[in-house]
């Protein structure tokens, strides 16, 4: 209704502007009438192009909560964003073909700008011209090799690492250990960049996508501390104010997105999306936000349909007074009619509800760490796909996936924005490793990954394994990667190095054979950091061992899990890891202890680390090996009797 009420009012205007012209028309032949020739055109051509956009319009999605300001600003950003990310893709596919030539032009530019830096003098850049110089020159370091210089720039030193002032420290979600604050200037210009990619990629995957049609972007706003510099300690997805104004396209409205607590903005940003017809695009950072999202809407669909019936929000949803005056204002007097259509379709149940509540919906965009989607998907959107959004960290995006998941897996390299280096995944314990570059590396194999940045970041050793799955079509030079694990995830009770993809397979293809029950989530733990304070500390035991926690979903099984059940991951991991083997036959590592954790627990777990640690919701994944004691001991009170 409301959509067809904006197109009648640019109709209108269409005809005002024809009929304007024809009054000013007559006798506009004589001298006398040259101001009336010139409006009488330009009366013209204003009809001319509003019944031009009236006809593109009209066979747009539209919002029904549109007019006409708020329809064209919604079609410049998309327009904008798109037009921009469509210019850079067609610059990176045109760097894969002189990959290596990219790379140390790139190199080049970067130590030309931070030459004259306190660092740059003293690894003598302006005396570096070549890729391999640079590479003989500077070792592979690790972030303590930067600490010092870092901690400068936030005291407020100028010109230390780059000669700009950094605008942020980019903390990281501490997911390896303690937080690291990664200097940056210019977060915002690598935003921008990432959501153009982003937004062009989504159209070239699905060309029925309407430019007007509204996306979701699932957000909560993080803490942001300052350094003494002045500069923002923040995460790296922190929405800053500035960009406000470009939020237009989604669906929540701007007060939404200063929400700082992950309950009340999955409450918020679910409300806004359901009350919308005709969302395109689900957008999250990490896919399990959507996870979190369909619980509540399962749990608590009642009460959105009736806030968007009476245009309220439910008392239980704890919001500043500015925050729910501004989000009750725009929910305005309620929406009956809709309401009542999602009343009808949730009463349904919760099969391919998604798109049952939004017909036109044709993407999920986000990045899926907890392997998540395929369950999501199964349930939930059936027949949608995946864009797996981008592979990167607070030091930089390292890749960007270009096609959805069902056409094909991994991340293109971004040849004119990093250089990359690759070390051998049998030279990882190195300290000064032989790196190799793009071109020499070989499908299949696995590497660490190294990388330059324009942030003052040179061969930085990111801990990240990858896998080479292929080449870019036409390119024997620029690989597609897929990431495997992070190092510092590695369960070692000894020295048998067990890597978190032989884990994630082991627990799911045991528990995928376990009658009756599915996989919600699962972490491990080493004995090391079990307190002996703690009633789970086992002073009989002299050996080291795993701590294996797994949250079931309950089938039509009723018996608990079986001892043999448990005892296959010990089996499954002496298959995988022929260290591991050895060490269980020689007796040196005790058989892992597997805990059923109660329905919930991950969820607990999530609110804790949100409570204890500098991670923000947005930066949040699973820890799949705990790192705290506190972590654990959460999990072991959580275990089922």
């Amino acid at each position: 209704m409301a959509s067809g009420i904006l197109l009648l009012k640019l109709a209108t205007i269409s005809i005002a502007f024809f009929t304007l012209a024809l009054v000013l028309f007559d006798g506009s032949w004589n001298a006398e009438g040259r101001m009336n020739r010139m409006i009488c055109g330009i009366c013209s051509l204003g009809s001319i192009f509003i019944a031009g956009l009236f006809a593109v319009l009209a066979s747009m999605r539209i919002s029904p909560y549109y007019d006409v300001t708020t329809t064209l600003r919604h079609l410049l950003e998309v327009w904008g964003v798109y037009s921009t990310g469509k210019h850079q893709l067609k610059k990176l596919r045109e760097t894969w073909s002189h990959f290596r030539s990219s790379q140390e032009n790139i190199l080049l530019r970067i130590l030309k700008e931070n030459s004259h830096t306190a660092y740059g003098k003293e690894y003598k850049f302006s005396d570096i011209h070549t890729l391999e110089q640079f590479r003989q020159r500077h070792p592979v370091v690790t972030y303590e090799h930067y600490r010092k210089y870092i901690e400068r720039a936030k005291e407020g030193e100028t010109n230390v690492m780059t000669p700009q002032p950094p605008s942020s420290f980019v903390r990281t979600s501490g997911t390896t250990g303690h937080s690291k604050f990664i200097p940056l200037t210019n977060r915002l210009d690598l935003l921008k960049t990432m959501f153009g990619r982003c937004s062009a990629s989504a159209f070239e995957n699905c060309p029925g996508l309407g430019l007007l049609q509204k996306q979701f972007l699932f957000y909560v706003a993080p803490k942001i501390t300052k350094a003494k510099s002045g500069a923002n300690i923040e995460s790296f997805l922190t929405l800053s104010r500035q960009q406000e104004d470009k939020l237009i396209p989604y669906t929540t409205p701007t007060a939404g997105y200063h929400i700082s607590t992950l309950k009340e903005a999955c409450y918020i940003h679910s409300l806004f999306a359901l009350r919308e017809p005709t969302i395109g695009v689900v957008f999250t950072f990490f896919i399990h936000y959507i996870e979190s999202m369909m619980k509540l809407m399962e749990r608590r669909w009642s009460d959105l349909v009736d806030d968007i019936a009476y245009g309220t929000i439910h008392d239980d949803i704890e919001l500043d007074d500015g925050i729910r005056s501004a989000l009750t204002t725009a929910l305005g007097s309620g929406d009956p009619e809709r309401a009542r259509f999602l009343r009808g379709e949730f009463e349904k149940g919760m099969n391919n509800i998604l798109k049952r509540v939004w017909p036109d919906f044709a993407l999920v965009i986000g990045i899926d760490n907890t392997g998540s989607w395929q369950n999501i998907e199964r349930k939930f959107a059936k027949g949608i796909p995946l864009l797996p959004f981008v592979y990167g960290s607070s030091e930089g995006i390292i890749g960007h996936a270009l096609l959805t998941l069902d056409q094909r897996k991994g991340y293109s390299l971004l040849p004119h924005e990093l250089v990359y280096e690759f070390i051998k995944f049998e030279d990882t314990d190195q300290k000064q490793p032989e790196t190799y570059l793009a071109d020499e590396v070989e499908i299949g194999q696995r590497y660490e990954l190294v990388i330059t940045q324009i942030n003052g970041f040179y061969r930085y050793r990111m801990g990240d394994i990858i896998r080479v799955i292929g080449y870019e079509d036409g390119s024997k030079e620029a690989p597609i990667i897929e990431f495997q694990y992070r190092i510092g995830l590695m369960l070692n009770v000894r020295y048998e190095k067990l890597n978190q993809m032989d884990v994630k397979k082991t627990v799911k293809s045991c528990v995928g054979t376990w009658s009756g029950v599915k996989l919600v989530d699962y972490a491990v733990a080493e004995s090391n950091l079990i307190n002996e304070e703690s009633p789970a500390y086992e002073k009989d035991e002299i050996m080291p061992y795993y701590l294996i926690f797994l949250e079931l979903e309950p089938g039509e099984r009723n018996e608990p899990i079986s001892s043999d059940e448990k005892r296959m991951i010990d089996v499954k991991f002496r298959d995988v890891n022929s260290d591991y083997a050895r060490l269980r036959r020689e007796g040196s590592i005790s058989q892992p202890r597997v805990h059923i954790v109660k329905p919930g627990t991950f969820d607990d777990l999530k609110t804790y680390i949100l409570l204890h640690t500098d991670a923000s919701a947005n930066q949040y994944k699973v820890p799949r090996k705990m790192r705290t004691s506190g972590m654990l001991e959460l999990m072991l009170n959580h275990i089922q009797v």
